[in-house]
């Protein structure tokens, strides 16, 4: 190797402040609007004509986001692939700050369905927010080939920031203090009493972070000290050592190791991963109000916020405690099924949970949601991270069995919540 490669070589592997800052700001916008939504249901559930079962809709709605990423895919086979990222990494961020903005004036507004009043605009906004977030989960990674693999860490930091960021500004918004609400119509009282800002104000500044990411965008593509990274990635030849942001460089295996790899632990692995995921995104999230809104507002708004910023901390977690042991994956499930178990249980009482009138009931709650929360991610990133070593294949077979799990269990609480008599309100 010449000179001037190892000085390219140098080069690509020192960090860029500036350029680290722009990525994580580009990475934000992968998921804030939805995690957004989420940490926000607590304070939309009374104000709705769905009341507690608002969470099963938009669990479902969430998932047929996915139609984005399915149309992304086919259009690649038929359009220029530069182009159509270009276009659509632009739209999606784009479109999605403004279904935010939108969201802060029409979330409450209804519409009477078959003589039924339903959130129509809501539901219709969650619908276009999931596409653009699902959409990203195709097209910022692939993007960040542009650029050295050591870039691809702040990418991933800002995806954790996603889920951060909202959780802290719906805790600084509070929620209002009142216990065991069951609907508007039932009580005479100010649901603004008690919030240090309205939902109206939680949307905009949701849709300004958001925005931040197709500038950052237009930043990595177009900045001049920022380009200067792409002349010196492609002269290395678009790729290099660094390939993970999950992965430390003495964690990388050759192709002859993947062979030594048990299939079955593969397979069980990705079954860990539908199953999580399952619950997670599918079971727990349609039931979150029965589970946690009998306790009162208050406990379900430090419920949703607290579990959400857990979730993000455990994520930056991994990168100083990383872990490639199978045995811990599945002690860390086990632990997480067992407390999904018993959050389903509360739903199931509800709504006369388990000390519902006690201190200590309200407490357990909370750190019920922050520790299942964090076991859940941080598994999660574990098994990703395993994939990763196992080759490119295995981290797609494990990026479908997150999208069926979660499918798979918003249809299936979909009617259970919503013609049955399960679950109840208050």
């Amino acid at each position: 190797m010449d000179e001037s490669s190892d000085e390219v070589i140098f080069q690509t592997n020192k960090i860029s402040k500036l350029t680290f800052c722009v990525v994580c700001f580009f990475g934000i916008g992968s998921w804030i609007a939805l995690n957004g939504i989420w940490v926000e249901l607590p304070n939309l559930i009374h104000e709705t004509p769905e009341g507690w079962k608002l969470a099963s809709y938009l669990s479902v709605i969430c998932q047929l986001g996915n139609v984005g990423m399915l149309l992304y895919l086919f259009l690649r086979r038929y359009i220029d692939n530069n182009k159509l990222q270009h276009y659509t990494i632009l739209i999606i961020t784009t479109f999605g700050g403004v279904a935010l903005i939108l969201l802060s004036a029409f979330w409450n507004e209804t519409t009477f369905i078959f003589g039924t009043e339903r959130s129509l605009a809501l539901i219709i906004l969650v619908f276009v927010v999931s596409i653009c977030d699902c959409t990203s989960s195709v097209t910022f990674l692939p993007f960040m080939v542009i650029l050295p693999g050591i870039y691809l860490s702040p990418l991933y930091v800002g995806e954790s920031l996603s889920g951060l960021l909202p959780g802290l500004v719906a805790l600084a918004q509070g929620t209002y203090k009142t216990n065991n609400i069951t609907s508007p119509k039932q009580n005479e009282i100010s649901y603004k009493d008690g919030m240090n800002f309205s939902q109206e104000i939680f949307f905009l500044l949701l849709a300004f972070l958001m925005f931040l990411s197709p500038l950052s965008y237009l930043l990595i593509k177009y900045l001049p000290s920022i380009k200067k990274l792409h002349i010196l990635h492609l002269n290395f030849g678009g790729h290099n050592e660094e390939a993970s942001f999950l992965v430390n460089e003495s964690d990388i295996t050759d192709s002859s190791c993947e062979e030594t790899v048990n299939v079955n632990t593969k397979l069980r692995l990705l079954f860990i991963m539908l199953l999580l995921n399952v619950l997670q995104n599918g079971v727990l999230t349609s039931i979150s109000s029965y589970s946690y809104a009998p306790y009162g507002n208050v406990t379900y708004h430090l419920a949703a916020t607290l579990g959400a910023i857990f979730a993000a901390l455990s994520s930056f977690l991994y990168l100083w405690l990383p872990t490639k042991s199978t045995k811990v994956v599945y002690l860390l499930s086990v632990c997480y099924f067992a407390l999904a178990v018993l959050i389903f249980s509360a739903a199931l009482k509800s709504p006369n949970p388990w000390l519902k009138s006690k201190t200590i009931g309200r407490i357990l709650a909370v750190l019920v949601s922050i520790i299942t929360s964090s076991l859940v991610s941080y598994t999660k990133l574990t098994i990703a991270s395993m994939m990763m070593n196992y080759g490119d294949n295995y981290l797609l077979y494990s990026g479908i069995a997150i999208q069926i799990g979660g499918f798979l269990g918003a249809v299936v609480m979909f009617p259970i919540v919503n013609f049955t008599h399960v679950f109840k309100s208050g």
